[in-house]
């Protein structure tokens, strides 16, 4: 508990370290940089996305030389900013590039519009299949 402390007070002091915290509470001792953090952590998984088509934490932690924990923490953040979704299956978790928020974004949708119909990020395939439908019906 005293290197937790610690931690917190190397932030505090602007000694150049900062604990970031997860959203699934994972405490991590990072530099501190002055961009963000998410958005550059985005665009590196992103470019693996777009190059591997899919990619697992598995594969990100090959990739990122960090742990299998760590490398999932990364993509569940990514994930919660709208780049990524993931698809859970018993052989692995795979995320891919969260096309719906692309095709959205270039309809003039917001996401709101699509939870407000009731489709959430787990439903990639319907929320597709209503965008395909929606769009059908402005041409």
């Amino acid at each position: 508990m005293d290197f937790v402390r610690s931690c917190d007070e190397m932030s505090q002091l602007d000694l150049g370290l900062v604990v970031w915290t997860y959203p699934g509470g994972f405490k991590v001792l990072r530099a501190a940089t002055r961009g963000s953090f998410v958005e550059s952590l985005a665009e590196t998984v992103t470019q693996y996305v777009r190059t591997l088509g899919s990619i697992s934490p598995i594969e990100l932690a090959v990739f990122e030389e960090c742990s299998v924990t760590l490398a999932m923490e990364h993509l569940k953040l990514v994930e919660s900013q709208g780049v990524l979704c993931r698809d859970e299956s018993v052989k692995e978790v795979r995320f891919y590039e969260n096309l719906i928020s692309g095709v959205a974004t270039k309809l003039g949708l917001g996401m709101a519009v699509l939870e407000g119909k009731g489709i959430s990020g787990a439903h990639n395939k319907l929320a597709t299949l209503y965008l395909l439908a929606l769009k059908a019906s402005y041409m």
